[in-house]
């Protein structure tokens, strides 16, 4: 009968949320390219049209704090100035994008939250059941992220030392 340890219980609440946090990363990709388009369209045309006729388009700076670069498509990176409470700000000029990145980034925040949450309840269930068996007869989910030859996670003990130690 195999007992969980916490590290077992770690890897296996990993592979259990492992689409749930790529769900989290995929809708983080998706504001981040609808942020990424919106701010190439606020760069004025006649920088953009500078930008590309560079031939090296490694880096180029405007006044506006939007970096245009190029290492494997044109991307951006925004600079502004954070305001008097430290947070960055950028005003969508469009608002039918704004309230597309505000449903996708509360989707996000709630996803992070969910994946939080059920982190923890996942590791102390788990942890509770205490046995491979238990998981198995409980939890059949989880039990088929459980190590297969678990002899790696079995604590090395010298009893026989123990033992001839107290016998002083």
């Amino acid at each position: 009968m195999s007992r969980i340890t916490k590290e077992i219980a770690e890897n296996v609440t990993k592979e259990l949320l492992a689409k749930k946090v790529e769900k989290k990363h995929e809708l983080l990709k998706e504001i981040g390219e609808i942020t990424r388009q919106e701010l190439i369209l606020s760069v004025p045309p006649k920088v953009m049209e500078l930008f590309n006729q560079k031939e090296e388009k490694i880096f180029f700076k405007t006044e506006s704090n939007i970096y245009l670069t190029d290492f494997s498509k044109l991307g951006v990176y925004f600079s502004p100035i954070p305001k008097s409470d430290g947070n960055y700000y950028y005003k969508f000029t469009n608002e039918e994008t704004r309230k597309k990145v505000d449903v996708l980034y509360k989707k996000y925040i709630a996803l992070e939250k969910q994946i939080e949450q059920l982190k923890e309840e996942i590791k102390h269930s788990l942890l509770a059941l205490k046995t491979f068996k238990r998981i198995e007869e409980q939890f059949p989910e989880a039990f088929k992220f459980l190590p297969k030859d678990n002899s790696a996670f079995l604590p090395a003990l010298n009893i026989r030392k123990i033992q001839d130690s107290l016998k002083d």
